[in-house]
């Protein structure tokens, strides 16, 4: 789950690169994506082999874990409260419609998370934030 989770956060980071370029006109491509393709290619570099010694190394390890877990289970699913509402949406509009609806309520955020973000002073906040690294 964490390498799936790094791995799929690592592509958003290049995504957001990409539609921060289609938003700005005077900005290259490979300026706006940059530093998401060197997360990119970190991530891919680092968890796709951890997560194959992982997974060839779960059969010796497996009596071990068992051991120490004893099939413990927390018994509460964290998400269950939202199985009403995402069940009404996808039994309602399918699952194509379902996917775009949820693409789009993710765009809709990011939006809306811009628009906040962009009210910041962020020249004063980097100020202070490299501040500290300078007197290090």
């Amino acid at each position: 789950m964490t390498a799936g989770s790094r791995l799929g956060s690592a592509a958003i980071v290049v995504f957001v690169g990409a539609l921060d370029h289609l938003q700005r006109t005077g900005s290259s491509l490979q300026h706006s994506i940059r530093m998401g393709l060197l997360v990119f290619l970190l991530t891919h570099s680092i968890y796709l082999p951890a997560t194959l010694r992982g997974y060839l190394a779960l059969p010796a390890l497996s009596p071990p874990i068992r051991a120490v877990n004893g099939d413990w289970t927390l018994g509460v699913r964290a998400l269950a409260t939202m199985d009403p509402l995402v069940v009404g949406i996808t039994t309602r509009l399918g699952p194509l419609l379902s996917v775009l609806f949820a693409v789009a309520l993710l765009l809709g955020s990011l939006h809306l998370f811009d628009r906040l973000l962009g009210r910041v002073d962020t020249s004063t906040r980097r100020g202070h934030f490299f501040d500290r690294f300078e007197r290090t």
